[in-house]
């Protein structure tokens, strides 16, 4: 997303592209008590296929907040108007594994693209602030440094797989910065998608890997 007035775009004159989407944070609570907010990004109109989303400026205090609270999120697994992916594919809703998770709104085939999300590539800095989320890749060569990215879209979603459920393969596209998500197996409409966390992510928390398969 780009915020209105940010940057010109390339195009004759320089014409800096109107808001046509808005955001708010809303509430959500399930029957168990679990609460946590959202933010939400809406189309103010009609947006065509390829046009760029455009955010407002920035405002003093952040997005408002939705007066309307979501309740019982496990319970919608067509995630209306919520985290709807663009192809259709994904939602993410509430997971029985580990807080919020990624699931299948339809049946996916192995080796098919699940999901493209933009990356973010991170500092060390950066890296430590979002290291629940962020993703570690090794260098293809020798003269090249690992490198940690931050994944968007519902990429920083994914929990890591218990032993015998759907898990997807992943890699970084060093030359576009994208992190490709890969069904490693056929995937049913409702199950949740899984990743493999990598052996560090315990060691550097003193845990014990729960395994994936």
């Amino acid at each position: 997303y780009r915020r209105a007035g940010q940057e010109p775009l390339d195009t004759p004159g320089g014409c800096v592209p109107a808001a046509n989407c808005s955001m708010s944070l809303a509430r959500w609570v399930d029957g168990s008590g679990a609460q946590g907010a959202v933010l939400l990004v809406r189309a103010e109109r009609d947006v065509l296929a390829g046009e760029e989303l455009v955010l407002p400026g920035a405002a003093a205090g952040g997005p408002p907040w939705d007066a309307a609270v979501w309740e019982n999120p496990a319970e919608r697994p067509s995630c209306e108007g919520y985290g709807e992916a663009t192809s259709g594919s994904l939602c993410w809703n509430r997971s029985p594994v580990h807080g919020a998770g990624v699931f299948a709104l339809r049946g996916l085939s192995r080796l098919s693209i699940v999901e493209i999300c933009p990356a973010l590539v991170l500092d060390k800095q950066s890296r430590l602030a979002a290291a629940d989320y962020a993703m570690g890749f090794r260098p293809c060569t020798e003269d090249q440094e690992a490198v940690g990215v931050l994944p968007l879209g519902l990429g920083g979603l994914y929990n890591h797989g218990p032993q015998g459920l759907p898990v997807l393969d992943f890699w970084y596209d060093s030359s576009l910065d994208l992190v490709v998500m890969i069904a490693a197996e056929d995937v049913a409409e409702g199950q949740e998608l899984f990743i493999d966390y990598g052996e560090s992510y315990w060691v550097n928390r003193g845990l014990k890997s729960p395994g994936l398969r």
